[in-house]
């Protein structure tokens, strides 16, 4: 099984578990199943979407200074997600860095990891990667059922 067959189906099991009885606003064609409609549209979209920009988020080398700070504190990351309302993909991604998790979080979200990790924001970020944070569009979906 490829790549793309395991995406997809990750796919049509969020989509299926999200809308519950509800029927998609994308029509297949007859002969299309759910699977070869999230090939045609969702997939595409993906990859549009992770790489919008090759240049990391402001956000993102504080990732790794929060996971060592949160580890010096004693917290687990999922203690960590639970106190913040973050979810834990994202803040286990926005840990390792992921540009795309960064993107996805406000300055009011490293606030309160911050301060979960007994620290503050200033020790995760400056002023300067604040500065270009808010530079930056935030027209980005921050979900595929966002679009």
């Amino acid at each position: 099984m490829s790549n793309d067959d395991d995406a997809t189906d990750r796919l049509s099991n969020r989509f299926q578990k999200s809308r519950p009885g509800r029927v998609s606003s994308v029509r297949p064609r007859t002969d299309e199943s759910l699977q070869e409609v999230i090939r045609r549209y969702a997939l595409p979209a993906m990859a549009a979407l992770s790489s919008e920009s090759s240049e990391p988020h402001p956000f993102a080398p504080a990732g790794p200074k929060l996971k060592r700070l949160r580890e010096q504190s004693g917290w687990e990351v999922s203690e960590i997600a639970d106190r913040t309302g973050v979810k834990l993909e994202t803040l286990e991604a926005f840990e390792r860095g992921d540009s795309a998790a960064a993107a996805s979080l406000e300055l009011s979200d490293l606030e309160r990891l911050a301060s979960a990790c007994c620290c503050s924001v200033d020790d995760l970020v400056n002023a300067e990667q604040i500065s270009a944070a808010k530079r930056l569009p935030r027209s980005r979906p921050r979900s595929l059922f966002d679009l």
